[in-house]
């Protein structure tokens, strides 16, 4: 139960930080769909299979996490929040506006990896969370998340294609891992066997050498 990546982007195009501490065709995904939200919806969900892509919009800035399904929503939310909170503080609208692609990674990155080990460390129970979405009325949020699901139904193919070639990738690794290490394995056995040999080649020579010796004189 984690956020898993968090990403800021201007005007659907524009990512100026990310951050994770995982690998996976997931950020690419997350990036393109990035490009498709709304930035006239301040808030919505979109999800798929195990994941969660919240989403915050304001003044052409979009701030996104992807969370495990079992993540809070409400938490996500706060999360993003403070992330905006923290993005307004650290840089000034003109420093944004001639912001380039991913110009912000440097400074910013280890304040989204310091909050999200934060939040990832201080969820709520499922209980705890339901209470809080009743309290807050997030009812916007929980249709747009159901509008959103309809969006991603026509992309369900290629999105399981996709992660499972992160998983094939990261099995194959690992049985190339194994194989290369046989044969390397193999290889250093072979030479030790040879210099064996070699070494009784060389004694059985000198051995005859003396025999013969003894033997003619």
């Amino acid at each position: 139960m984690s956020i898993i990546y968090t990403i800021i982007a201007k005007d659907n195009e524009k990512i100026l930080c990310d951050y994770t501490d995982y690998h996976g065709t997931f950020e690419q995904y997350t990036q393109n769909l990035i490009k498709k939200t709304n930035n006239n919806i301040p808030k919505a969900t979109i999800t798929f299979k195990d994941f969660l892509f919240h989403y915050i919009s304001n003044d052409n800035l979009i701030y996104m996490c992807m969370a495990e399904n079992n993540y809070p929503i409400d938490t996500a939310f706060e999360f993003l929040d403070v992330i905006k909170e923290n993005f307004e503080k650290t840089f000034t609208k003109i420093e944004i506006n001639q912001a380039y692609a991913y110009s912000f990674n440097n400074k910013f990155k280890y304040i989204i990896q310091s909050k999200m080990n934060y939040y990832n460390e201080h969820t709520l129970t499922k209980n705890e969370n339901q209470l809080n979405l009743l309290k807050e009325g997030l009812i916007n949020t929980k249709t747009e998340l159901l509008n959103s699901q309809k969006f991603l139904d026509e992309r369900n193919e290629k999105m399981e294609l996709i992660v499972s070639k992160a998983e094939n990738m990261k099995n194959d690794s690992s049985i190339y891992y194994i194989e290369s290490k046989k044969v390397k394995d193999k290889v250093k056995n072979d030479k030790i066997l040879y210099r064996i040999l070699f070494i009784l080649v060389i004694i059985s020579v000198i051995l005859f050498i003396i025999i013969c010796f003894f033997l003619f004189f």
